[in-house]
């Protein structure tokens, strides 16, 4: 078989998320019928399902790896939640002389906001500025990974300072920025920022309804809390779980247990 041919099966699979099948694809193709896609392949495909042990060892047994390579198996860490091991293939990557690109970055970024690694995080915001990569329209990942790494690190106003220099938000940045201030205390900022977010005309999506309900929660602002649940539905959102247990949080922290318990018990599926 070709590569080309190999690589569509493996992608495939891997997409459907049928990884024994491509690993199978991938051990009984001879040498000719494999490139380095489709060992980027199979390390991708293992880190998004979960799998660090295998996707490691691929890359372990990988000849000539790229920086498509070495992006796959940061992410693969990342995924599975090993942070500390993300960065310390980071450090092997650039040691064998690689240059980090806008891929890399936002997973080494999420690594050091899950770690709380400031320093690690300042120097990818450094980076980025020497290089150029970051404020350029399309690059709104890399500020969203910025404004998360911040706030999950408590420093707000660096987290102010990025957010406030792109280009073109979008919901995904409004989201960190508005879930940042509710989580580091600063909960009417963040109702002001929900606020001035629905006035530039951005369409809230589910995530913005948590992050704004748990603003609501760490103000004890019950009655906008209340309101701004009904409001989900102008917007074309259903309530999901996650959105009635952040009702039931606000009402039960502000002694409200019994409106508490009707909104587990009236909730349209299993609490």
């Amino acid at each position: 078989a070709h590569p080309v041919v190999t690589n569509c099966l493996l992608k495939l699979y891997c997409a459907l998320g049928m990884l024994p099948d491509a690993r199978r694809v991938f051990d009984t193709s001879g040498p000719t019928a494999l490139d380095a896609v489709s060992w980027n392949t199979m390390v991708s495909g293992y880190g998004k399902c979960g799998n660090l042990e295998a996707a490691r060892e691929v890359f372990v047994r990988m000849q000539d790896r790229g920086l498509v390579s070495w992006s796959a198996m940061i992410d693969a860490c990342v995924r599975a939640g090993e942070f500390s091991e993300a960065l310390r293939v980071f450090d092997q990557m650039k040691g064998n002389g690689f240059r980090p690109d806008a891929v890399v970055l936002v997973s080494v970024l999420k690594a050091c906001a899950h770690l709380g690694a400031l320093e690690r995080g300042r120097w990818v915001h450094r980076f980025l500025k020497a290089e150029g990569l970051g404020g350029r329209p399309g690059n709104v990942m890399l500020e969203t990974a910025l404004v998360d790494m911040y706030c999950k690190c408590g420093c707000m106003n660096e987290a102010w300072w990025v957010f406030d220099g792109v280009q073109s938000h979008d919901v995904v940045l409004w989201n960190a920025m508005i879930g940042g201030l509710a989580m580091n205390g600063h909960g009417k900022r963040a109702l002001e920022l929900f606020r001035r977010m629905l006035d530039r005309g951005f369409v809230p999506n589910e995530s913005t309804f948590v992050v704004v309900l748990c603003a609501c929660t760490h103000t004890g602002r019950v009655d906008e809390g209340k309101d701004v649940f009904r409001s989900m539905r102008d917007h074309g959102i259903e309530p999901r779980r996650e959105h009635y247990g952040c009702l039931a949080d606000l009402l039960g922290r502000a002694g409200l247990l019994e409106e508490a318990e009707a909104v587990l018990l009236d909730m349209p599926m299993e609490p």
